[in-house]
């Protein structure tokens, strides 16, 4: 992110971060970053041992990492690609943010993987698209945890295509700003589902299996629902939803 790095190539890094995993930005174009493992066992495992992070000290150093640990940071780029990279214990998985006047714009990420984090991806900043493909976002951590998370100058639209969402979440989705769109998405947990307080979003193929929890909360933004499984009831509040086809079981 410090300098502009067109067409670079970063495969099979790994270790425990603390604060930041992999900033890319500086208005870099054509990047690939793939096959990346962060994981906090990392950090007791050097072949000479780590006093500093034994194993008692495990929880320690994970529960920071949920607090502290931005485990991607994308700015300035174009076209940046993101191929089957995965973390272990974060704040937030993935954070797309404005850098230098620049955002992150056509970007494509596939293979995804947030676990044991509060946010599994965050999208503040972005421009044109943002496409995500075969995600696994797993929000584990004390408070306001959520798999995916739009915020108000989020001025984009971003798709998600084949996620499995689980662990504990508080909300599905939280979206203040710009477009979401989900498809072929699985849910064993949901919290209380898709919180829209600004935006838009279009869900299609969704599989709720938990029975708890309202699936669309409405303050602002608006859902539209199509092909949707739930266990139970559609819980939806507020008005302004349209469920075009809805399932229950």
């Amino acid at each position: 992110m410090s300098y502009r790095c067109d067409k670079h190539f970063v495969d099979y890094l790994s270790g425990a971060p603390i604060k930041t995993g992999i900033a890319v930005g500086g208005g870099s174009r054509d990047g690939v970053i793939r096959n990346v493992q962060f994981n906090p066992h990392y950090a007791r495992r050097p072949a000479r041992g780590n006093p500093l992070f034994a194993p008692a000290r495990f929880e320690t150093l994970w529960d920071y990492q949920k607090e502290e640990l931005v485990a991607f940071i994308v700015g300035h780029t174009e076209n940046q690609f993101f191929y089957q990279n995965f973390v272990y214990g974060c704040l937030y998985g993935m954070h797309f943010i404005e850098e230098s006047g620049g955002s992150p714009r056509n970007c494509i990420i596939h293979g995804h993987g947030t676990d044991g984090g509060k946010v599994g991806v965050f999208f503040e900043s972005g421009s044109e698209h943002i496409t995500m493909i075969n995600s696994e976002l797993v929000a584990m951590s004390t408070t306001n945890k959520v798999a995916i998370k739009l915020g108000s100058e989020f001025n984009a639209t971003t798709v998600l295509i084949g996620s499995l969402i689980w662990g504990n979440p508080d909300y599905l989705a939280v979206v203040d700003g710009g477009v979401l769109k989900i498809q072929n998405l699985h849910a064993t947990r949901h919290g209380n589902g898709i919180l829209a307080n600004g935006g838009k979003i279009e869900a299609r193929n969704l599989n709720f299996l938990s029975g708890k929890g309202a699936h669309v909360q409405e303050r602002g933004g608006k859902v539209l629902l199509e092909s949707v499984v739930t266990q139970g009831a559609l819980r939806i509040d507020g008005n302004q939803s349209t469920a075009l086809s809805v399932e229950r079981y």
